[in-house]
């Protein structure tokens, strides 16, 4: 069950991150940017900082890649917490744990990966972004009940019925005469 529920965790992190990186592609655009350049703040991890004047191209996708991948890892470490009473439990938690990660990243990860990242991405748009993806995590999120449910009793084997001996001849005898003693030799 624990690994089933990583799984989801990774599934919801995974799409958590492509809306995440869905909505800062459309502010970029808001704000006259090009709508690749936040995949390729997070692709310079790889490139250097000279990529973020680069256009559309491998390291978009490496950036992409990186978020997806650590979204997905986010979303694992989501999925161990335990279950949540109700869905609006669930949506508060996620939001709160994408707060608490956008700052944790901003101080820790991002400070040895790449400083530039939690440089540009220290606005408050930013910080709305990194709710909505907590939110995002919150809302795929499985809410299991937190008493589960009582599993029945499987049902009792039905007795095969023996059916009675024939009655007949024996077909193995219960004596069996020995065999005969070979000739003795003559010499």
């Amino acid at each position: 069950m624990p690994v089933r529920r990583m799984v989801l965790g990774v599934q919801a992190g995974v799409i958590a991150g492509l809306v995440f990186l869905s909505l800062c592609a459309f502010f970029s655009v808001l704000s006259r940017d090009a709508w690749w350049w936040t995949a390729n703040l997070y692709g310079s991890s790889f490139y250097g900082p000279r990529s973020l004047r680069w256009g559309l191209g491998w390291i978009t996708l490496a950036g992409t890649a990186l978020q997806v991948v650590l979204s997905g890892v986010a979303g694992a470490l989501f999925s161990l917490l335990p279950p949540f009473e109700s869905r609006r439990t669930a949506l508060l938690s996620g939001a709160s744990f994408g707060l608490i990660g956008h700052y944790l990243g901003a101080l820790t990860f991002w400070h040895w990966v790449n400083p530039w990242v939690p440089y540009y991405l220290s606005g408050a748009g930013h910080v709305v972004l990194a709710a909505a993806f907590g939110l995002c995590l919150g809302s795929l999120h499985a809410v299991v009940p937190v008493v589960p449910p009582e599993i029945p009793a499987p049902p009792p084997e039905p007795e095969i019925a023996v059916p009675p001996p024939i009655p007949g001849p024996d077909p193995l005898p219960d004596s069996v005469p020995d065999p005969p003693e070979p000739p003795a030799r003559v010499e």
